[in-house]
């Protein structure tokens, strides 16, 4: 799979592709204040760099972390600074679950998982 970083997803398992890109297809639906937005912006920028080099550690490290970020604003619903993602975090994120779906059936000898 490509992306604007390069190939993502090397030495990456099946789960932990998918376990990413669920959450970054999640957090578009996100609200936060507009300062938490730079660290979301910095965990999926380390996620993309951690898929193009086939850090799998680091891969599940930068999921787990945005998965706690989404529950942390769940205790922040309703509040009127809270604000959707930056329209640059938004496209990336829309790319990235694009191009993992893409790869959805490049694992050999693997059917891809139907959510």
């Amino acid at each position: 799979m490509q992306s604007d970083y390069g190939p993502l997803g090397p030495g990456i398992d099946r789960e932990h592709r998918d376990e990413a890109k669920v959450v970054l297809d999640d957090l578009r639906h996100w609200r936060m204040p507009p300062e938490a937005w730079h660290e979301v912006e910095g965990l999926v920028n380390d996620l993309v760099a951690a898929m193009t080099s086939g850090d799998q550690a680091t891969v599940r490290r930068m999921t787990v972390a945005l998965e706690l970020l989404s529950d942390e604003r769940v205790g922040r619903v309703g509040d009127p600074a809270d604000g959707p993602p930056p329209k640059v975090l938004m496209d990336l994120s829309v790319r990235l679950v694009h191009s993992l779906d893409e790869d959805a059936g490049d694992d050999e000898g693997e059917t891809p998982k139907r959510r």
